[in-house]
Formats: structure tokens, sequence, C-alpha cells
């Protein structure tokens, strides 16, 4: 099957997620400096999850840039991974309305990240059993340090609840390196 109403369908489904995001903002009650800091914690949280989805978003556009074509099994491990990444409002408006030191939506957002890494990572071993670019071994082993990463992160939560959401930003580092092999075979995306 052409790959193209998928890659559509995808960015029209993460452009909504994102907006979902933002319309989660809740004004300051106030018109001083200290109601805005007041909701700082709201904009951390947002910050975490753009920055997140849109990791996700560069990864989708790259996995399938090395393919021309995609199986049922892929279509249907894409909307999974849909499926996971559109939790993303829930979870990180409530950590938002919360102060981060909540355990439970700290928790619930790990367990996001951790089922959206999870899903992302049978999708892309599905489009390699297909017959994708055998660059995409560097986004498997990618996806297991960062499912790696979430356990460690909300394990780490249950000590002090901020570190599920640290330890997860730090996590984007891992995929905001280019895969050097593919950037050496000449295919840049």
């Amino acid at each position: 099957m052409d790959k193209s109403r998928l890659e559509a369908s995808t960015d029209g489904v993460i452009a909504i997620i994102i907006t979902i995001m933002v319309l989660e903002f809740h004004v300051p009650a106030g018109d001083t400096l200290r109601a805005l800091l007041g909701v700082w914690h709201q904009f951390v949280v947002y910050l975490a999850s753009f920055a997140t989805v849109a990791v996700y978003w560069h990864s989708h556009h790259y996995i399938f840039s090395r393919v021309q074509t995609v199986s049922r099994q892929t279509l249907w491990l894409n909307t999974l991974f849909l499926l996971t990444l559109s939790l993303f409002p829930f979870a990180t408006a409530w950590v938002g309305e919360t102060t981060l030191v909540a355990l439970v939506p700290e928790q619930l957002y790990g367990i996001v990240l951790l089922v959206t890494d999870i899903a992302f990572d049978l999708l892309v071993i599905c489009m390699l059993r297909d017959g994708a670019d055998d660059v995409l071994r560097t986004t498997v082993h990618k996806t297991h340090l960062s499912i790696a990463g979430n356990v460690v992160a909300i394990a780490a939560g249950w000590l002090w609840p901020p570190l599920t959401l640290i330890i997860n930003v730090l996590i984007l580092i891992n995929w905001l390196v280019p895969d050097q092999l593919g950037w050496r075979r000449g295919k840049r995306s």
C-alpha cells in the first residue's frame, strides 16, 4: 500500500494532539506577574510534552522516508502508535494541574511515554520485517534505550515524582542525535 495516506493521517493527528495540549492551558487567576508565575509548572509540562511529540513526529517522518510502501500490519501498528500518542494531552493536563510533586499524575505521564515508545518500537520492527532499509536498526536501538529509560523514570518517580518528567526529558537527547549511518549514505531526512 502507498504510504502517503498513512503519513498525511499521522501528520493530522499529531497536529490535533499539539493543539489540544495548548488549549489545556488555563489563564492565570489575576493580571499580575505573580499570577503568571503561579502556573509556571503548566508551561514546563507543556514544553516537555511538545518537545516529546515533536521528536515522535520527526522520528516518524524519518522512518517513513526509508520505505515506499507499507503493509496492513504497519497500518495497524501506526494506528496503535497514534492511540498511545493521543493520551499525551490528558497526561500533560493532569500533570500541569498538579504542582509536579503528585505521584499518580507523574506516573501516568511516564506510563504514556512508555507505551508510546513500545508502540513506536513495534512499528519500526514491523517495517524492518517488511523490508525497510536496515538503517532503521539504529532507530530500534534508540527505542530500546528509551523504553529502558522510561522504566527507570517511572521507578525514580516513586522517590520524587518530578524525576519521572526530568528523566523523560533527558531521554529526548537520545533522539536529537542524528542517525550517523543514514547521514553518511546521503539520506538526510
